[in-house]
């Protein structure tokens, strides 16, 4: 409804307006894995207004959260949570996932939620879930915190560089810079 209102034929400008729309959320989720892995297994509720988020958020407990698309702003993500008897949203700022994963981020910046609303993919139903347990799967201690590809971990740097100053210097001149 919000782009084609039903239309049984779209135009080539009603889909380039939708693809303006929804291009920046599928960038991102193509682009940052970890989204996209919360987004199919229902963590991401999808596109979701202010206002359906308070009509699923308030019946629930204080502490309760849902993980939404923006549908203000393209390709921008919120966290919708019920706080004492309001609901509160929270814009995902670029700064707050730059250099951690959404789980990662959630847990440790809003760690007072306790329980998420998800969409069971099988059903299409919201149900609510544990938060810390179904954002695990989705953080970076879960994956090991591998390096990427060519690439070396951190862990064990000091003994590196410390047997590297016991090589002797002929040796140390031939490593490649």
């Amino acid at each position: 409804k919000l782009f084609f209102e039903n239309a049984d034929h779209v135009t080539q400008s009603a889909f380039n307006r939708f693809w303006q729309w929804v291009g920046p959320t599928e960038h991102k989720l193509a682009h940052q894995r970890d989204l996209a892995g919360m987004f199919n297994a229902g963590l991401i509720v999808g596109f979701v207004t202010r206002a359906s988020s308070i009509a699923i958020l308030t019946p629930l407990p204080e502490r309760t959260f849902l993980i939404r698309f923006s549908v203000k702003y393209a390709g921008e993500m919120a966290i919708s949570f019920k706080a004492k008897d309001v609901v509160k949203h929270y814009a995902i700022k670029k700064d707050d996932v730059m250099l951690q994963h959404l789980a990662d981020f959630i847990r440790s910046s809003h760690s007072a939620l306790r329980t998420i609303v998800a969409v069971d993919p099988a059903t299409d139903e919201y149900v609510t879930l544990d938060a810390r347990s179904a954002l695990e799967p989705f953080t970076s201690a879960s994956k090991g915190a591998e390096p990427p590809v060519g690439y070396d971990a951190m862990v064990g740097m000091t003994e590196t560089f410390n047997a590297l100053s016991l090589l002797p210097s002929a040796i140390k001149s031939e490593q490649p810079n």
